[in-house]
């Protein structure tokens, strides 16, 4: 016979209780409903709609992005166009501003 403290019998109790459970099963015809779903499904569904999202946000902001250096380029050619050569202290100021309004 052992000489156990109460708390060893105790961890033994407990360690010893777990040789009781059964494994679960699943329900009647139900694992091969899922066999049969997992065999016929292939590869899984890859959803790109999110890659679609980021692609059509990245192409928007090229576009705007070529949209403002086309207007800031366009808008610095008239500024030098409309100031012309009589002050060059004129001219640098209108040409440095991108807030022509």
């Amino acid at each position: 016979m052992e000489n156990n403290t109460p708390k060893e019998d105790w961890i033994s109790e407990i360690m010893n209780s777990a040789g009781s459970i059964s494994r679960a099963q699943p329900a009647v015809g139900h694992y091969g409903r899922v066999m049969e779903r997992v065999a016929n499904s292939g590869a899984p569904a890859v959803h790109s709609l999110p890659v679609i999202k980021w692609a059509a946000a990245a192409v928007l902001l090229v576009a705007l992005n070529l949209a403002s250096v086309y207007y800031y380029t366009a808008s610095k050619q008239k500024a030098v166009a409309s100031v012309g050569n009589e002050n060059p202290i004129a001219a640098s100021l209108e040409v440095s501003s991108t807030y022509n309004y």
